[in-house]
């Protein structure tokens, strides 16, 4: 982004940075609360915890939050997209071609 600058260290030193975990019974939540058909939604949240752990395995600087699992579910319970579609709209966007790939690793939708 144009208007984006690093944060000095003096800046963050002022901050505690902390892991907070995912609530995965308030993402399943989201998810079918868009009213998806409940195997669709099972198959979803399945592909974007496998999408997760290989952040996590790779080590990645990406994120797969449960806004994206709400926005892919938005747009598979719409009929509108197809898989390709919502995974590079909810889950890829901004993931570097290489990255994308390890993501994907042994996940399936």
């Amino acid at each position: 982004y144009v208007g984006r600058n690093p944060l000095d260290k003096a800046f963050t030193d002022r901050f505690m940075f902390m892991d907070v975990a995912i609530d995965e019974s308030i993402e399943d939540a989201m998810v079918f609360g868009t009213g998806i058909d409940v195997q669709l939604g099972k198959r979803w949240l399945k592909f974007v915890r496998t999408v997760r752990a290989n952040v996590e395995t790779h080590g990645l600087k990406v994120v797969v939050s449960p806004r994206g699992a709400l926005g892919g579910a938005k747009m598979l319970a719409s009929g509108a997209f197809t898989n390709e579609e919502v995974v590079a709209g909810s889950i890829l966007k901004g993931a570097k071609p290489e990255q994308a790939e390890k993501m994907l690793s042994g996940a399936s939708f």
